[in-house]
């Protein structure tokens, strides 16, 4: 009975140093053996309970950080903290999940802004909670170049089927409307804004109508300078006479 009892404490013994180690060179294993160069490595799940998961680095030098896991807003979520250097957070970011959209967030303790959002859609907000568009920015966006595809080109116009307004229409339709005919007005562009892509092929159709006006017009300028020079001419023969 006594090798029996022995022989039992020996297995549960080995079995509780299979599951949970703690060995002399301070690494710690949970679940599995440690690893050299791991002070501690988990087989399994962590859960933290009111108040989540903080790894933390409050280094001086230059600022401590925090990884937090745990639930900003009332929704699940990641936060990032930067400390001052004394154990403090100076400032954190909060990625969370609310409303059906994913968040990144500026929590500077008295609000707590989105400042990009993606929506279940694919729709992305930078400054925008709610973007209704695949993309929508609340501000100013600053590039060295911008690609905008455009279909229907309006190279149309200088086929020999279209039908151009003639310079007294386009007058009266200005002075009835205040504004070129086929261009939105002000009121419109304050509602709804203005696509790039289609305005930049309505103000291109307009740059190709003036531009048939302008070579129209130098045609009967050319027409009607021909036509002074031969009056000079006989002017001047019958002056001869």
């Amino acid at each position: 009975m006594k090798y029996f009892l022995l022989l039992a404490l020996c297995l549960l013994g080995m079995s509780t140093y299979a599951q949970n180690t703690f060995p002399s060179s301070g690494n710690v294993a949970i679940g599995t053996a440690p690893a050299s160069d791991v002070p501690l490595l988990v087989n399994g799940l962590i859960r933290g309970i009111s108040g989540g998961l903080q790894i933390q680095n409050p280094g001086s030098a230059p600022n401590g950080s925090w990884i937090t896991l745990t639930s900003p807003r009332s929704a699940p979520g990641l936060a990032l903290a930067e400390g001052d250097g004394n154990g403090n957070i100076a400032r954190r970011w909060d990625t969370y999940v609310k409303g059906g959209a994913y968040h990144i967030a500026d929590n500077n303790f008295s609000t707590t802004q989105s400042r990009l959002t993606i929506t279940t859609a694919g729709n992305v907000g930078i400054g925008i909670a709610t973007p209704s568009n695949l993309l929508e920015v609340n501000g100013v966006i600053r590039s060295k170049e911008i690609l905008v595809e455009s279909a229907n080109w309006p190279d149309y116009v200088f086929e020999k089927d279209y039908k151009m307004k003639s310079l007294a229409e386009i007058e009266a339709f200005i002075k009835e409307n205040k504004h070129l005919p086929g261009i939105p007005n002000k009121t419109e562009v304050a509602e709804n804004g203005v696509h790039l892509g289609e305005m930049n092929r309505k103000l291109l159709e307009k740059v190709e109508e003036l531009t048939l006006h302008l070579i129209e017009k130098d045609k009967v300028i050319s027409e009607q300078k021909r036509l002074l020079t031969e009056v000079c001419q006989r002017l001047l023969k019958l002056e001869n006479k």
